[in-house]
This record gives C-alpha cells, sequence and structure tokens, in this order.
C-alpha cells in the first residue's frame, strides 16, 4: 500500500463499490502524482482529452485527438500512471469535459457530434484505443486502463450518435486482454443510458454544478444531496440535487449499484447575494464562479459565517455585510457533507462516488494537505469499532 505521510493506514472494510477521483493534467504542477493518497481512491481519471485534433490552437482533424488543452502530455501521463499503478490503483483517460478556456459554450459537444460522424467515427475509435495503449508502446511501461466518457450535455439530437461511439468503443475494447474499463459520466438522458447500461462499469452522475445565476433561478448550493422540497419560482420545479437525479436514472431503468454521485473539491461562489433561495432580477444578477477548496479555506472560511443546510444536506459560507456588493454565498463540499454523501451511497445501495478535482482540495502547507480526501477515506473505508 502507497501512502503520503498524511494518511491513515486503511484496516477496516470497504462499503463502497468504487471512490474515482479526477485529476486534471493542468494541475499536475500543483498536486505532484508522487503526493496523492492512492489508497483513498479505487481510480484516477486523467482529466481530460478532448475530440478533435488541435495544435498551435488551431483544431485540424475532427476524428483526432486533442491533448494540448488540458495538458495530457506524454510526461504527465508516463508520471501519473507509474505513481498509480506502483501504489495499485487504476487509472482511466476522461474524454470530453467542459469546454476548455476560452472556449464558447457548447464547443466541446461540437468536438464530439463532428468526431462520432459517420464519416470520423471508425477513426475516432481507433485513436481513442492508440491512445490508451500509446500504440502498444505504453508511457514508461505503463499503459492507461479504460476511458471515461465525458460528453455533456447529451442532446436529445445527440443519442444515436453517443450510442454508435459507446458500442463500437466497447467493441474494439472487447479486443483487448484484459479488457478496459468503460465508465460514463452522466447528467442527463436517463432513458439512454439505461438502453446502454451493459456497456458500462460505471455510470457516474454529476451531482454537482447544480446551481448558477441563470435567468429564472435562485441562488442554490453546488451539489446539495436534497432539494429540501424546494423549487424555481417560475416553474415550481424541486431544484436539482443528487438525490433527484439518482431516482430519475434508477426509475428509467439503471441499477442502483451502477451509479455514483458526486463530490466536489472546487465549490461555488456567489457575489452580491449570501444564503440560499435568494431571488434577483434583471438589474442585479449575482456574480458566480468557481472557487477551490483550498481557496476557500485560505480565504474565507471563518467559524462564524459556516453554515449547515439540514434539509439540503450542503456546507456553505453565508457572507452578509453592510452592502450587498460585497456579500457572498460560497456553496462547497466539506468534511461532514463528505459523510453525508457517502452514508447516503450506501444507504441506498449505490456504487460508489467520483469527485472532482484533486488538485483543487490540495493545501500544501496545512497540517493534513489533503482533507476532503482523507474524509473521503475515513467515510468509505472506515476504521473498525
Amino acid at each position: 500500500m502507497n501512502t503520503t505521510d498524511d494518511s491513515i493506514p486503511v484496516i477496516g472494510k470497504r462499503i463502497l463499490g468504487w471512490t474515482s477521483a479526477y485529476y486534471p493534467g493542468w494541475r499536475q504542477e500543483y498536486l505532484h502524482p508522487q503526493n496523492i493518497d492512492y489508497s483513498a481512491v479505487t481510480a484516477i481519471i486523467h482529466f481530460a482529452v478532448k475530440p478533435g485534433n488541435k495544435q498551435h490552437g488551431l483544431l485540424s482533424d475532427p476524428a483526432g485527438l486533442d491533448f494540448e488543452t488540458n495538458q495530457i502530455t506524454p510526461d504527465n501521463s508516463a508520471a501519473l500512471l507509474k505513481a498509480a499503478h506502483a501504489a495499485g490503483t487504476k487509472v482511466l483517460f476522461a474524454l470530453g469535459g467542459r469546454d476548455g478556456q476560452g472556449e464558447v459554450y457548447g464547443a466541446t459537444r461540437n468536438r464530439f457530434r463532428a468526431a462520432t460522424s459517420s464519416e470520423n467515427l471508425e477513426a475516432f475509435t481507433n485513436n481513442l484505443v492508440k491512445f490508451l495503449t500509446n500504440d502498444n508502446t505504453g508511457y514508461g511501461g505503463e499503459q492507461y486502463d479504460g476511458i471515461d466518457i465525458d460528453w455533456q450535455p447529451v442532446k436529445e439530437e445527440d443519442e444515436q450518435q453517443y450510442a454508435a461511439l459507446i458500442n463500437l468503443l466497447s467493441q474494439k475494447l472487447s479486443l483487448i486482454t484484459p479488457r478496459p474499463i468503460l465508465t460514463a459520466a452522466v447528467k442527463d438522458r436517463p432513458e439512454l443510458f439505461a438502453k446502454l447500461q451493459h456497456q458500462f462499469e460505471q455510470i457516474n452522475i454529476i451531482s454537482y454544478n447544480l446551481a448558477g445565476n441563470w435567468p429564472g433561478w435562485v441562488t442554490w448550493h453546488n451539489a446539495p444531496i436534497y432539494d429540501g422540497g424546494n423549487k424555481f419560482p417560475t416553474t415550481g420545479k424541486l431544484l436539482p440535487s443528487a438525490d433527484g437525479l439518482v431516482k430519475a436514472f434508477i426509475d428509467a431503468g439503471v441499477p442502483a449499484n451502477k451509479l455514483a454521485i458526486g463530490i466536489d473539491f472546487e465549490g461555488k461562489k456567489w457575489g452580491g447575494v449570501f444564503e440560499p433561495l435568494q431571488k434577483w432580477d434583471k438589474t442585479q444578477i449575482p456574480t458566480f464562479g468557481a472557487i477551490p477548496y483550498f481557496e476557500i479555506i485560505n480565504r474565507y472560511y471563518k467559524k462564524q459565517v459556516y453554515h449547515w443546510d439540514k434539509t439540503a444536506q450542503a456546507a456553505y459560507l453565508r457572507i452578509n455585510t453592510l452592502g450587498s456588493a460585497t456579500d457572498g454565498f460560497i456553496s462547497y463540499d466539506d468534511e461532514i457533507s463528505v459523510q453525508a454523501k457517502i452514508d447516503y451511497v450506501a444507504n441506498n445501495g449505490l456504487g460508489g462516488v467520483i469527485i472532482w478535482d484533486l488538485g483543487a482540495g490540495w493545501l500544501p502547507e496545512a497540517e493534513i494537505r489533503d482533507p476532503l480526501l482523507q474524509a473521503v477515506k475515513n467515510a468509505a473505508y472506515p476504521l473498525p469499532y
């Protein structure tokens, strides 16, 4: 077993099927692979390769692969694979993900559409398999253990091409021994994933990024377990939650033990508001953006502004100042919400959890440098009484 100085030896029984953690290539200079506590996770997901070859900032071959945007370099691949495999931890690479910096909304989805067109799909899937194995040469003698498909959102008009991608890629992975793992990161189209469930080892629900300063919204948590009965003021529909997403996928026919929910080491910071369920008008739209856990702790956390939403099962900071311009509402996962989420997974027979961005939870100068990861480890792998 490979552990960091901060780790606690695992001597309890694991109660989850998996704990998979996303690790962006652009975080590797900040959180080096050798500093990850691999005993806390069953798999690392290297984030992320994008569809479409990109060289010097320009897209060329739509069936190619873009390693540049997220810094998935051969050196980064080799360093991660060597460290993780030495600890007995599998490494997948993610395909897709959110739009890159400077890209317009939907750019990555459009890349998927081009790559999976009838004229490009065969070459595209061949390129994925070649990258998986580095054309059977490996990366410093190591190869990836699987692929995580992160096409989001999948629109109704994308379903046919998405299914074609998964079916063909699954066929090609079956020719490799041992067969690489195929997983999906999902939020939409539960009926589609019910049809494709047998192709995936895991169907991981992205139960974070569940709020934003969009028209018709209210301030809301980034990654709540429950909606608490709270609704959109305009439509009357329930606000999003992990529980709501889980129920939608189970109702569609996806087995509970194939599903995971998300733990986000990156929070969301609202400005001009200070708590959940606040409304606004179009003349005073609140600011909104991502904020890593290490910045929340280093810059904003104070005991007196910390709050726990019992109904949503979510932590937040309530910063209410004399003027609304300096108000703040920071929604994030902490040790309490981590425990609550793992309890939810265990109590509902789900398969596991996924973690977004190991590096966002890294505090190199702290006594415990990876407090959220240790919280996952202690909850998912409980010590005996």
